[in-house]
């Protein structure tokens, strides 16, 4: 459960961040392509977290 945790933390971190525009995407210099990844990471956490909650 601690993997699903920490991609749900920084997920929700790097989506916040790129919509604030205050970080970018490493060689991208884009902040809504960082926020875009940073959704990702987040939904892939909590379906892990749901995953293991539910026993499979």
């Amino acid at each position: 459960m601690g993997a699903a945790l920490f991609n749900l933390v920084i997920g929700l971190a790097m989506l916040a961040f790129g919509l604030s525009g205050e970080l970018t995407l490493i060689g991208t210099s884009s902040s809504p392509l960082l926020a875009t990844l940073g959704g990702v990471v987040a939904v892939f956490g909590l379906y892990q977290l749901v995953s293991r909650l539910r026993g499979r």
